[in-house]
Order: C-alpha cells, then sequence, then structure tokens
C-alpha cells in the first residue's frame, strides 16, 4: 500500500478540478495566463505552480494536497483495520517541499482475504476522497459558510450593492489609495449590480459599458490645439501613457465623432477631469460655465487606442471605522484591467470591526476549494486501471472474483494476469499522453 500514497501523491501534483479556475462565491481574481476551460474544452488541467496557478497560492497547494493524500491514506488505513488486517505504519513525508502520506499494510494478511474483502480496503482511499469532495461541495453551495462568519463578525453584502475588498497584493500601486474593507460600488459607469460577476464581467472585457451609443463622457472646454502640446496623445506600445512626462494629465478623445467631423485630441488633467467634469453623451450637453458665462464645451473620454493603458475609475466607500460619510470616494487606475484583476481579490463578506482579519474568509474559500479540486482528482485518477494506482490493485480483485468459479487454475490465472497487463498498460498510456498534450498545450 505504500505504493498507492506514492502514486496518490503524483497524480494530485499535476491534475486538478476545474472549478480551481473559475471564481467562487466568496473570492475572485483568476490568474491571467490560468487556463480558460470553457475554451479549451477539458475538464481536468495540469496543476503548475506559476505557471496555472499563482506562486502566492502555493501554501494553499501543497496544504490541499496533504490535506488529500491524509485522507486518502487513512481510508485505506481504516479499512485494513476494519477488515482485521495489520497496519504497520501511518505517516507524512516531503519530498522538494511537495508533501505526501503514507500506510504500510501488512500484504500477507491482505492477499489471505477474500477477493471482495480484499476490495473493500483497496477502494476505501477512493471513497474517503469522494465522501470529502462530497462535503466540501455541500458547505460552499449552501452557503454555510457564509453564514458561519455572518454569525461570527462579518457582514454579508447584498450582490446590488457591490463587492468588498479582502485583500489587495503587495507591491499594488491600488494599494495605498484602496483601503482594505472598502465596499466596491462602481467601475467607470458600470455599478457591480450583481456583486462579484459584475466585477469579473467588467475587468474581463465580457461587459464593455454597453453599447457605444450609451456611453457618458465628460464636458470639457476644448484646449486650443495649437498652443496647448499634444504629446501625451503620442501613445504607442513604446509610449503606453504617451510621450508626457506631466503624469497628471491623460489623453481624451471627443465622445462621438460628429457628423464628417475628425476626431478631437486633448491633453487634460485626469483628476480634475473624471471628477468635477460634468457627464454628458453629446456636445450639446455641455454648456460649461466658463469666466463672463456660459460657453459650449466638448464631450471627451479618455483615449484608449487598443492598447493595454487604459483609464479605470473605482468608486468606493471606506469602512465604518474610517469614515462616518457614507459618500462614494473615487481612484483613477491606469494601466491594464488585468492587474486590478489579478492584485485586487474582493469578497461578499465584510468585517464589522477593524480587528478582524478581511481576508480570513477568503483563506478559507481558497483553501477549500484546491481540496475540492484535489480530492476529486484522486478519487478519478487513483481508481483507474493503470499500474501502481488504486485501480490497478482493485482490476485484480475484481478480476479474480469473475474467475473464482472458472475450471482450471493455471488457465484462469493465465487469462487475469493478461487482462490485467493489457488493461494496465493502455491505460497508464493514455494518462501519460494526456498529461503531455495537456502541458504542452500550455506552450
Amino acid at each position: 500500500m505504500g505504493l498507492i500514497a506514492l502514486a496518490s501523491w503524483r497524480v494530485a501534483l499535476l491534475l486538478g478540478q476545474r472549478w480551481l479556475v473559475t471564481s467562487g462565491g466568496i473570492e475572485s481574481g483568476i490568474p491571467s495566463d490560468s487556463i480558460d476551460p470553457e475554451q479549451s474544452g477539458q475538464v481536468l488541467i495540469p496543476m503548475i505552480p506559476g505557471v496555472t496557478l499563482p506562486l502566492s497560492h502555493m501554501v494553499y497547494y501543497l496544504l490541499a494536497l496533504f490535506l488529500s493524500g491524509l485522507v486518502h491514506e487513512m481510508g485505506h488505513a481504516v479499512a485494513a483495520i476494519g477488515e482485521r488486517v495489520p497496519v504497520h505504519s501511518f505517516g507524512a513525508f516531503l519530498i522538494f517541499l511537495y508533501p505526501g502520506a503514507f500506510v504500510d499494510i501488512s500484504s500477507r494478511n491482505l492477499g489471505l482475504l477474500t477477493p471482495f474483502r480484499k476490495l473493500r480496503v483497496i477502494c476505501a482511499g477512493v471513497w474517503h476522497n469522494a465522501v470529502l469532495f462530497l462535503i466540501i461541495w455541500c458547505l460552499l453551495s449552501s452557503g454555510v459558510i457564509d453564514l458561519t462568519f455572518s454569525l461570527v463578525g462579518w457582514s454579508r453584502i447584498h450582490p446590488h450593492d457591490g463587492v468588498a475588498v479582502a485583500n489587495i497584493a503587495q507591491g499594488s500601486p491600488l494599494a495605498a489609495f484602496l483601503p482594505q474593507s472598502s465596499l466596491i460600488t462602481r467601475l467607470d459607469d458600470t455599478p457591480l449590480d450583481d456583486g462579484i460577476d459584475s466585477w469579473n464581467r467588467f475587468l474581463s472585457g465580457a461587459s464593455l459599458p454597453n453599447a457605444r451609443q450609451n456611453r457618458k463622457g465628460f464636458c470639457v472646454l476644448q484646449p486650443d490645439s495649437e498652443a496647448e502640446p499634444q504629446d501625451c496623445c503620442e501613445i504607442s506600445r513604446e509610449y503606453p501613457f504617451g510621450k508626457s512626462h506631466n503624469e497628471s494629465i491623460s489623453c481624451f478623445t471627443s465622445l462621438l465623432e460628429e457628423q464628417g467631423n475628425p476626431a478631437r485630441f486633448a491633453c487634460l488633467p485626469s483628476i480634475h477631469t473624471l471628477t468635477k467634469g460634468q457627464r454628458c453623451q453629446h456636445n450639446t450637453d455641455c454648456d460649461i460655465y466658463h469666466r463672463d458665462g456660459f460657453t459650449s464645451g466638448n464631450c471627451m473620454v479618455p483615449y484608449n487606442p487598443e492598447l493595454n493603458a487604459k483609464l479605470l475609475r473605482i468608486y468606493f466607500r471606506e469602512p465604518e471605522w474610517m469614515t462616518d460619510s457614507d459618500d462614494d470616494k473615487m481612484v483613477v487606475f491606469t494601466g491594464d484591467y488585468a492587474e486590478v484583476w489579478n492584485t485586487v481579490r474582493v469578497g461578499v463578506l465584510r468585517p464589522r470591526w477593524s480587528f478582524i482579519p478581511a481576508t480570513l474568509p477568503l483563506m478559507v474559500d481558497t483553501i477549500l476549494r484546491y481540496i475540492l479540486s484535489f480530492t476529486l482528482a484522486l478519487s478519478i485518477l487513483n481508481i483507474l486501471p493503470a499500474y501502481h494506482l488504486d485501480g490497478h490493485h482493485a482490476l485484480s480483485a475484481i478480476l479474480t472474483m469473475m474467475f473464482s468459479a472458472g475450471e482450471g487454475n493455471g488457465p484462469r490465472r493465465t487469462v487475469e494476469k493478461a487482462v490485467l497487463m493489457v488493461t494496465s498498460f493502455l491505460m497508464g498510456w493514455v494518462i501519460i499522453g494526456s498529461l503531455i498534450l495537456v502541458i504542452l498545450g500550455l506552450y
């Protein structure tokens, strides 16, 4: 049975279930380099730290791997004790930072059992992993986790109210301006009416700000293009933010091209324009008070030449212990939306008091989803009839039961060994070939 433990560890190291790469109820933020299972059509994907998994999840990865393997081996041990088979040893090991578990069952006593009783011991590890999967799936699907946190100091946010900031990665430019536990209510002109779903759709590009005709711009006074420098609008891949050395200005362009008129460009102060500018959809909406009276303005929006550099207005409310005001504040982010998606983790639970860690629900949800993935991978893959996996030993016991009523011990054993050898050989190559094809698909 020691070989079973090692084989289980190897399988869990390479594969995980698809739910790991989809956003859950408590948290979001999918690595940009992860595989999209909806596009690839894969159910099982390789779990490679730094490639399909963020390195920041290494602790979750290893802990889930260890707990899933531990439950698997405990299943074998419990079943062996129930069948009165001696268990010589049981423990854990660490190989190159990767943990695992093992159980050493008396092979002699195991071989003396009837095929059915032997099958119970062999399949116990897979069965325990399947039960663990069902328990965690029920916990995540039923809302029990959210309810438990709500009873001990967290409040659940209604989806129409937005999302709570659970954690911001160190080094993110937003860390200094977007407080943890803040409530994000809007991204640009898009309210987060569906909570995390709205957050994911907007930042992934799946939901642009409605149709072009429904977009809104900002009323500004059009500066004289000959008198004002336009270097901030000279945007290219080499200069994604323009060639201007003034970081407080950004390039704006006319919202809609008027009848036959070319698009207008202007370098305008970013914060003032985005926070003080009157909202508009046409130039006719812009009557700006200037000096001695009203003058017509221009309806303009931040310029985006379909490069990674974009302006994003994030509207948020600070946690109650930081302010008494319910007014929304705004922080302007310039860069790639994927950076916000990857560095700002949001959820539906918000601490009521400052001393409660905002990241705890996120951590619990993440580790449970990793365990959910690994324990299912162990349950499915270890029951396959490949060499040194549980399925190999299970198939041997099943064949013994099938041929036990046959005539002649010699021919029976020959057929049994032939079927076992061919099946295990073919299944082993299917597993290896599938892994190679999937890993090659990453590159």
